[in-house]
């Protein structure tokens, strides 16, 4: 059994066994799904938000943390990509830690769905919905030689005049939620929006 195959068994067998999963559970599991990449757990963190978490450098300096999380605390990313979203709750929050930190890049996953962001940028730049997207569109990038040979940063991060789009339908789309709601308007919903990016870029900042 290759690698790819064994991910997919583990994590499969992981969510397989919900009901009987515990937080201290998932540090085992965890270290066999880095071994399974090539990584072995250099440094164990614990935070809030995450069952457990990992960081691993990189033969050239490089940081990256890997966050676990519990099944049913990260959304799918396709999910929130289609409401003009690169974040969920969990993962924005684990992210805003991993900068903090100065990690390069942040992985989280709940061992169905995983985020891959450059921290330094904030640019979501891997995901997947699930153990069989994930080997075949993710897990190349993040095997640590593939990582030691600069993987990471040879994927493709969108360029400023897509997220620029992005932006405009994603603010688009949330006017036109709100000016349906009782009482309100294409004004009032516009007023909204531009207090959420002022709010985002004051916090950023």
């Amino acid at each position: 059994m290759n690698g790819v195959e064994k991910i997919v068994r583990l994590c499969d067998r992981w969510w397989a066994e919900l009901s009987h999963s515990k937080s201290e559970t998932m540090k085992p599991v965890a270290l066999e799904w880095l071994d399974h990449l090539g990584w072995s757990a250099q440094e164990p963190i614990f935070l809030e938000g995450a069952a457990c978490g990992f960081i691993e450098t990189s033969v050239t300096g490089q940081r990256i943390v890997f966050y676990f999380t519990m099944p049913g605390e990260l959304d799918t990313p396709s999910f929130m990509i289609e409401k003009g979203l690169d974040y969920c709750e969990s993962t924005l929050m684990l992210v805003g830690e991993a900068q903090l930190e100065k990690h390069d890049y942040a992985v989280i996953t709940d061992l169905n769905r995983t985020y891959v962001y450059d921290a330094q940028t904030d640019d979501l730049i891997l995901h997947s919905d699930s153990p069989t997207i994930f080997v075949q569109n993710v897990m190349p990038e993040l095997l640590k030689e593939n990582v030691d040979l600069g993987a990471l940063e040879e994927v493709r991060r969108s360029p400023a005049s897509y997220i620029a789009r992005q932006l405009r339908v994603w603010l688009q789309r949330w006017v036109t939620v709100l000016s349906r709601e009782p009482y309100g308007s294409e004004a009032v919903a516009n007023s909204i929006m531009d207090r959420i990016l002022v709010m985002r870029f004051l916090y950023d900042h």
